[in-house]
């Protein structure tokens, strides 16, 4: 092996333990998340990988529509309120898009993407640990949202799917149920007993009917849909948290009916949000704003409403419409379309956890915005590499994965 092929084989080394890393410190540490992302760009650009990625684009179609919504953000960067500085502030939010067609050329190989997918899950399973630690008082911790080193939305969210996971392995793997199960059983205790997070709730009610659809036939669908009622229904009468958080839900939206001046629930302040960012939208559809526009123009909002500013609508459809317009949202629900359609040429199991990440994330994003959001971003981009690394299409030839 020549010293040019020793350097690569280097480079591809340290990039698929950058790849690894990322994985596992999505769920626990932003610092970690940084630099593992940094260290995979590097190895990236030394090892002459973009080279392909004209190559890429042509031939997988989930990798091209991520990259044509990066470009609109940075075609949003040339018109708008917003100076060059703020815009690019923001475009960098946004840099997981372009992170899936970096990520993609080092998951080719088949045991990359089985050792990628383990990371990213041994991780959230820490994050539990942990969290059962601070629950039991072995750890410490002051956050008003519970025993979590994340918010308890990002934690319930990443558990979910943890859950979602556990629950098709214990149904696929003839050996080690029990360990399956335990996992279930943690990840669903730690969601509605611990952390009291309604997008957990959501996510994981969603997640459970996406596994009864995928499993089951119509017949036990019926039944499992009617076991999961009755779960919930336990869980109400069980968990103080699930059942306040129910609870505030409630209070929460017949305060914004009532039009209160402060809102002692979050949701207030999102419906709140919401029926502002939507009222931009009117007035610009076509191209909106441009690239990190929202905190200005929703400032002008608050200061003729008197209501308090923001620079999150806490919804990523509405948050790409005021910046590019319906053709931003196009392109991002275009983006879940093509992957959930190109979701049914993976193998099975594949198949069942990417249409879940499309779930997790598309239903997550009526109630934040995860692609501006670090971990919530990472992790979007992280499993959609994961999952359609492998997947070619050409014009003409049959469209499977490589």
């Amino acid at each position: 092996m020549t010293s040019k092929q020793n350097y690569y084989a280097l480079s591809e080394r340290l990039a698929l333990l950058g790849v690894l890393g990322l994985g596992f410190s999505i769920p626990l540490a932003t610092s970690l998340l940084s630099l593992f992302t940094i260290l995979i760009l590097v190895c990236w650009l030394i090892g002459k990988k973009f080279k392909n990625g004209p190559l890429l684009l042509r031939t997988n179609p989930v990798a091209c529509v991520a990259f044509l919504l990066f470009a609109g953000l940075v075609l949003g960067m040339t018109y708008g309120p917003a100076n060059k500085d703020e815009a690019l502030g923001w475009l960098v939010k946004y840099r997981e898009l372009l992170l899936v067609v970096v990520l993609i050329p080092f998951l080719a190989e088949e045991r990359a993407r089985a050792w990628a997918m383990y990371a990213f899950f041994a991780g959230v399973f820490v994050s539990l640990l942990i969290s059962f630690g601070m629950g039991l008082g072995v750890l410490p911790f002051k956050q008003a949202w519970g025993p979590s080193i994340l918010s308890r939305i990002t934690h319930s969210a990443f558990v979910a799917y943890f859950a979602f996971w556990a629950a098709h392995r214990f149904f696929s793997d003839d050996n080690k149920k029990w360990l399956w199960l335990l996992a279930l059983i943690l990840g669903v205790y730690n969601i509605f007993f611990m952390i009291a997070s309604r997008t957990g709730y959501v996510i994981f009610v969603l997640l459970a009917l996406l596994f009864i659809y995928q499993r089951f036939s119509w017949r036990y669908r019926l039944i499992g849909v009617g076991l999961l009622v009755a779960m919930l229904a336990v869980f109400l009468s069980l968990s103080g948290k699930f059942s306040g958080r129910i609870s505030e839900t409630g209070a929460g939206y017949q305060e914004y009916g009532a039009n209160a001046e402060q809102y002692t629930d979050g949701l207030g302040y999102r419906l709140e949000f919401m029926e502002n960012a939507w009222n931009l939208i009117r007035q610009k559809p076509i191209l909106g704003y441009g690239t990190g526009s929202f905190p200005k123009v929703y400032a002008s909002v608050a200061r003729l409403t008197g209501r308090v500013p923001t620079d999150n609508p806490h919804n990523e459809y509405m948050l790409l419409a005021i910046q590019l317009g319906l053709p931003g949202v196009m392109l991002f629900v275009g983006l879940f379309g093509v992957m959930w359609r190109y979701a049914r040429m993976l193998p099975e199991h594949d198949t069942w956890l990417a249409q879940g990440l499309v779930v997790t994330m598309g239903s997550g994003c009526f109630v934040n915005s995860w692609l501006l959001d670090a971990h919530e971003g990472h992790f979007f981009a992280y499993f959609t590499a994961v999952f359609f690394a492998s997947l070619v299409v050409r014009p003409g030839k049959n469209r499977s994965p490589a």
